[in-house]
């Protein structure tokens, strides 16, 4: 029974990835549901990486508070040297196009990382469905 519940927490995960990873683009959030949305998949990424850090797998751990962490520090790091330029947040943003292909491109390596990470997870528990344990 225990093997039926790693599928369906492996499979919430990875619809709640893809959720999070569509809206952690690089503007920041004005609305509330992006916010939560953004909050949601942040906890569930950090509640993944704690369990990965239970079962010794640093590695994976790396990643998926990386990727949770990753929204929030650029939205932090673009107002404040938005706020310093004296400029609005999406002034700055559209001025400073090198600047969203650089999050674009981490957020698109770690995303592909953590997909991996969950689709890994979510066969194993597949294979271990018949496993005679």
């Amino acid at each position: 029974m225990d093997t039926y519940r790693q599928i369906v927490l492996n499979a919430f995960k990875l619809i709640i990835l893809f959720v999070f990873f569509n809206n952690s683009h690089a503007y920041p959030p004005t609305d509330s549901i992006r916010i939560v949305i953004l909050v949601f998949g942040s906890i569930m990424l950090m509640v993944c990486g704690f369990e990965f850090k239970k079962e010794k797998k640093r590695f994976r751990t790396m990643f998926m508070w990386c990727f949770a962490f990753l929204p929030w520090l650029f939205y932090a790091q673009v107002s404040f040297i938005a706020s310093a330029k004296e400029l609005s947040v999406f002034k700055y943003l559209t001025d400073n196009i090198h600047v969203l292909f650089i999050y674009n491109s981490t957020r698109l390596i770690f995303g592909l990382c953590v997909f991996i990470i969950i689709l890994f997870e979510f066969f194993r528990a597949i294979r271990n469905l018949y496993s005679k344990d």
